[in-house]
């Protein structure tokens, strides 16, 4: 699914202890700058199945729930019971990408992408950012960017570097504007990586 980005974001949970005590549902419902898994399941357009005891169901999409913390998104007596993402079809491609000092180090910035082409054009795009800030922000001057033109070397990197508007938090390990050049570095990694398995090459 979107290029194997739950599968990437999910070997980046921690060491192995941690990633064989861990959740989905917890990483997500917990939210902390440095969770990887909301990233992708928002870039993806996941949906959220909320179960109160005693059968009655709601669901919320990911945009819904990663409005805020996702915690606030509970009533009383509810809990998240099953997450649903859509399969790839024709013409789609994602992709996820990290950057952090060590393999299991929380990430200074990550990205991930899904893109949806029609022939030479992308017709939908969802890029998300991750790490910059308290919880995942879509990047849609970035998306606007890339939708209802022709895909190319050059509308690509132009879109990327709609990456740096994104909204940056303080981390001490590293400044602002480099996180920022980072993001939009990541963005356009992921996006040539989206836009070739969207295509039929590698992702």
């Amino acid at each position: 699914v979107g290029g194997g980005m739950l599968r990437s974001a999910g070997r980046g949970v921690g060491p192995r202890p941690v990633r064989n005590r861990a959740t989905i549902g917890g990483n997500v419902m917990r939210a902390y700058p440095w969770s990887d898994l909301p990233i992708p399941l928002l870039a993806l357009g996941a949906r959220f199945e909320l179960l109160v005891v005693g059968g009655t169901t709601r669901t919320l999409s990911a945009d819904e729930l990663l409005a805020a913390q996702p915690r606030l998104a509970l009533r009383g007596g509810e809990l998240l019971a099953s997450i649903s993402v859509p399969t790839d079809g024709e013409g789609e491609g994602g992709a996820f990408i990290k950057l952090a000092a060590t393999a299991v180090e929380h990430a200074l910035a990550s990205v991930a992408v899904r893109v949806r082409l029609e022939g030479d054009g992308c017709v939908e795009a969802r890029v998300v950012a991750g790490a910059l800030s308290a919880l995942p922000q879509r990047l849609t001057a970035v998306e606007e960017a890339l939708v209802g033109g022709p895909v190319d070397d050059e509308s690509i990197a132009s879109a990327a570097a709609e990456a740096r508007s994104a909204h940056v938090a303080r981390d001490r390990r590293a400044p602002e504007e480099y996180r920022r050049e980072m993001a939009s570095v990541l963005t356009h990694r992921a996006l040539i990586t989206a836009v070739e398995g969207a295509r039929g090459g590698a992702s």
